[in-house]
This record gives structure tokens, sequence and C-alpha cells, in this order.
């Protein structure tokens, strides 16, 4: 069901490595080095994660629908996977290597290991991005919303939520 879409089209900016796209710059992370592992155990089974991932899914479902979707921040790929589960299309961005090696295994097929600065992603390219427990791990936040609204298309869509 996944397609691999062409990277081409947003960046010329990564560099694939073992079906994973990488930026030529190493991307600083704001998040726990154990983070993704831990959360990684407990996804699968956890009623919280489920429960959250139904509602993103219905939204995007209605909002989204033949669009790609980037998920920035997309930690394990369990909203991505939950996503393409239910018909659509995403690519995961992740500045963790321990999160994009468990979208891997996973499945996933289009991952981004990088933070949004150093992916190359051209202005006006993106047609959706979901943030889902991102915004809060971000420094310096209104610079970053700023930066993803400049990365969609216009009628592009922005779905972000630290809380559902």
């Amino acid at each position: 069901m996944t397609k691999i879409f062409n990277i081409n089209n947003y960046t010329e900016n990564l560099i694939e490595k073992d079906g994973i796209y990488f930026s030529k710059n190493k991307s600083k992370v704001s998040y726990p080095e154990d983070g993704n592992d831990a959360c990684f155990a407990i996804e699968d089974n956890s009623f919280w994660f489920k429960h959250r991932n139904n509602c993103i899914i219905r939204l995007a479902q209605q909002y989204v629908k033949d669009k790609l979707l980037f998920e920035i921040g997309g930690g394990n790929g369990f909203v991505s996977k939950g996503l393409e589960e239910n018909g659509i299309q995403t690519c995961l961005i992740e500045p963790g290597i321990q999160g994009c090696m468990n979208a891997k295994k996973r499945g996933l097929k289009n991952i981004v290991c990088s933070d949004l600065d150093n992916t190359g992603f051209k202005s006006g390219s993106i047609p959706s991005i979901g943030l889902f427990d991102v915004v809060e791990h971000i420094e310096y936040d209104n610079e970053f919303l700023t930066e993803i609204y400049n990365k969609l298309v216009g009628g592009g869509i922005n779905n972000y939520s630290s809380c559902i």
C-alpha cells in the first residue's frame, strides 16, 4: 500500500542509506536519548497511544485525504504507521536515529533522519504537515511554526497538537 515517494520533489539535501534518508548535517535533538526506546516498548499495547492515534487518524482522514502527510518529529513512527494502515501516505521526519530505526522496524518506507532545518525542503513544496507532541520540544517555537508554514504549498494543511 505504501508507495515510496520521490524525495527529490522536496529536497536535494538528503542521502539514502539502508532505506532511510539522512541529512548531510547532524541534527540537534532535544529529546531524551532513551526516550524513543522507552515509548517503542509500550506503544503497541498502550490504550493511551492507541486512542490518541485513533483521534489523529480520524482528523487526518477528514482533512488530509489524498495528500502526502509529513509527520515532523514522529519518533518511532507509531502515528505514521497508523495513518498508513488507514490509507494516508506519510513521510516520517525524525532527528533521532533510534526513532528512525524503530520506524523502519515498523515497516515504514518514507523515513527521513533529520530535523526540519537540515532537510533542505523547498519552500512551498509540502502538501500537509503533522506535529504531534513536538512543539513543546522546540526552543524557538514561533520561528519553527513560521518555517512549517513556509514549507507548505498554497492550500496545504498543518495539523499540530500537543494533546488530543
